[in-house]
C-alpha cells in the first residue's frame, strides 16, 4: 500500500523507521560497519515504549513522551529510537531548531531513508526550511555511499549450525535469521538492514547448493539474480548499489551460458533493476535507462519475460527529458494491445504509475455486478459525481479514510455524490457474510462490489491498481476530476465541490 498517515504521531514514525538506524559513527569509505545485536525482549519493549511516546504526544503531552523514548533508548541505544523520534516530537511542538539537531545528528551517524524525512507528516511543520532538503540530500548520499559496496556482487557466505543438513532445515534456519533480523529492522540504517539480508541470502545460497547439488529445480546462479532482484521493491526506485548486485549476480550467470528462457529472466532482472537505480527525477536515470535497454533487447520473444521487457523499455524511452505524456500515452495504448494478456506486462504499468496509469488512459470501462447480485457501471452514473474506491478491510490507511468519507457521502450525497467501493477482500480473510456485517457497522450505505478476487479481480487489472487505497473522483461528464491522494483526507471534499458545481449542482 501507499504512505500513509497513521492515527499517532510516534506510531507513525515508528513504522516509517522500519529500516532504521543503530548508533555508532559511519565509516567513511563505502565500507559497512557491523551493527549492535540486541535481545528479541529489549527491541519490543523499545517498540511499545515509543508506541507510548506517540500516544502522550497524541495527548500534546511533550515531556511526556520524550521520557519514553528516553526509556526506549536506554534499552535499545539506536539514534532511531532516540533522535528520529525526538526529532518527530519537536518538529510537532514547534521547536524547529531541536528537531534539526536530531536530523544532523542522524545524519552524520549514517541515517539513509531520505523517503521519511521527505514525506513524513509528522514532520510537516519542518518542510518550509530549507534545511530539509539539504537533509533529504544528504541521506540520499548515505544510501548510495553505503550501497556501492553492493556492486561487488554477494560477499562470501558465511557458516550455518552443523545441524542444519537438510533443505528443509535449513529453510527454517532462515526463516529464524530473517525473523530475527526483522525485530532490529526499526533499529538499523537502510544499508545495515540490506547488508545483514544480503549475509543471510548469500549463506543460504551457498548452504542451498551443497545440500542438494543434485537438484534440478535449483539453479544456484539463477536465485542468485533472482534474490538480489528480490532485495528492494520496484515501487522504490533509487536502489543504488542494490542495482549493480543484480547487474553482477546477472554478468556472472550468463557467462555461464544458461538456458534461453534462464538467460532472459536474468537479462530481464538486469534491465528492471537499472530502471530502479535512481529515483525517476534523477537525471542519471537517462543513462541506466540505455544500460537497461541493451538487456531488454536481448530477451527472447518466446520468453515470459519479453512483454515486460519491452513495456519497461517503451516507458523509460517516453519518460525521460524531452519526452511528453501524449507520446508516453500512445505507446502506452500499443504496448498494451501487442501484450493484451501478458499479466507481467501490465503489472510494469502499475507499478510503475499507480493511479496515474488509470488517469493518463481514461476512460476506464467498469462493468460488474455488486454485492447484491446488481449490474454496476460507470454510465448510470452519469450527472453526478462518483468515488470509485479501491480498498479493504484488512488496509490500515484505507480503514483511517472511511469516517470522512461516511461524512462527505452524508453531506453530498443529496446534491448528487455517490461512493462505489471495491473491495480486495477474499473469502480467506473477510467472508461476504462478514463483510456486510462489517461495512454496516462503519455506516458505508453505499453500493459496494465484492467478488472475493482480491488482487485477481478484473475492475483491478483494468484500472492498474497496485497500492490501495486507490481512489479516482469521476465527474458528472465522465471525465475523472481526481484520483490518488487528490481524493484523500482533506482534498477530496474540495473536489467533489468542483465536481458538482462544474455540472450545476
Amino acid at each position: 500500500m501507499k504512505r500513509s498517515v497513521a492515527g499517532a504521531m510516534l506510531v507513525f514514525c515508528v513504522a516509517l523507521v522500519a529500516f532504521a538506524s543503530c548508533s555508532g559513527k559511519r565509516a567513511d569509505t563505502a565500507g559497512t560497519r557491523t551493527p549492535p545485536v540486541y535481545d528479541g525482549e529489549a527491541l519490543s519493549a523499545a517498540q511499545d515504549l515509543l508506541r507510548e511516546a506517540g500516544t502522550l504526544m497524541d495527548g500534546d503531552d511533550v515531556e511526556g513522551a520524550l521520557a519514553k523514548i528516553g526509556e526506549a533508548f536506554a534499552l535499545v541505544p539506536s539514534t532511531i529510537a532516540r533522535d528520529y523520534n525526538e526529532a518527530c516530537v519537536y518538529a510537532r511542538a514547534g521547536e524547529k531548531e531541536k528537531a534539526f539537531a536530531r536530523i544532523d545528528r542522524l545524519l552524520d551517524d549514517g541515517y539513509d531513508l531520505w523517503e521519511y524525512l521527505e514525506y513524513d507528516p509528522d514532520l510537516d511543520a519542518l518542510r518550509d526550511d530549507p534545511r530539509m532538503a539539504g537533509a533529504i540530500a544528504a541521506a540520499k548520499t548515505n544510501f548510495e555511499t553505503g550501497s556501492a559496496i553492493f556492486a561487488k556482487g554477494f560477499p562470501p557466505p558465511g557458516d550455518v549450525p552443523p545441524s542444519v543438513g537438510t533443505v528443509e532445515a535449513l529453510d527454517e534456519w532462515r526463516k529464524e535469521q530473517d525473523r530475527l533480523r526483522g525485530l532490529h529492522r526499526w533499529f538499523r540504517t537502510d544499508i545495515e538492514h540490506l547488508t545483514a539480508t544480503v549475509a543471510t541470502i548469500s549463506t543460504w545460497l551457498a548452504a542451498r547448493a551443497a545440500i542438494a547439488p543434485g537438484d534440478a529445480e535449483f539453479d544456484a546462479g539463477l536465485e542468485r539474480v533472482a534474490a538480489a532482484y528480490r532485495l528492494r521493491s520496484p515501487y522504490s526506485p533509487g536502489w543504488g548499489g542494490a542495482s549493480d548486485l543484480v547487474v553482477a549476480e546477472a554478468d556472472a550467470f550468463l557467462a555461464t551460458r544458461p538456458s534461453k528462457e534462464k538467460t532472459s529472466q536474468a537479462r530481464y532482472e538486469a534491465g528492471a533493476a537499472l530502471t530502479c537505480k535512481y529515483a525517476y527525477d534523477d537525471p542519471r536515470r537517462v543513462g541506466a535507462f540505455e544500460q537497461a535497454a541493451a538487456y531488454f533487447a536481448k530477451v527472447d520473444e518466446s520468453s515470459e519475460f519479453h512483454g515486460a521487457a519491452l513495456m519497461t523499455a517503451a516507458i523509460n524511452a517516453n519518460t525521460v527529458p524531452g519526452s511528453d505524456e501524449e507520446s508516453l500515452k500512445r505507446e502506452l495504448v500499443r504496448q498494451l494491445e501487442t501484450f493484451a494478456g501478458d499479466e507481467r506486462a501490465r503489472r510494469v504499468v502499475s507499478v510503475r504509475f499507480g493511479s496515474d496509469a488509470a488517469a493518463m488512459l481514461w476512460p476506464i470501462p467498469l462493468e460488474a455486478a455488486d454485492i447484491d447480485g446488481a449490474s454496476v457501471s460507470l454510465d448510470e452514473y452519469r450527472g453526478k459525481a462518483v468515488l470509485v474506491d479501491f480498498w479493504a478491510t484488512w488496509c490500515a490507511p484505507c480503514r483511517r479514510e472511511i469516517p470522512g468519507m461516511v461524512e462527505m457521502y452524508g453531506r453530498y450525497h443529496d446534491r448528487g455524490f455517490e461512493i462505489l467501493s471495491i473491495s480486495l477482500d477474499s473469502p480467506e480473510r473477510m467472508n461476504e457474510a462478514a463483510f456486510r456485517e462489517w461495512i454496516a457497522g462503519q455506516g458505508m450505505t453505499w453500493r459496494h462490489v465484492y467478488d472475493g478476487d482480491a488482487w485477481n479481480s478484473p475492475l483491478v487489472r483494468s484500472f492498474f491498481v497496485g497500492s490501495i487505497p486507490a481512489p479516482y473522483l469521476v465527474g458528472p461528464d465522465g471525465s475523472l476530476v481526481a484520483w490518488g491522494d487528490e481524493c484523500r483526507q482533506g482534498k477530496l471534499a474540495a473536489n467533489v465541490e468542483k465536481a458538482l458545481a462544474a455540472a450545476g449542482r
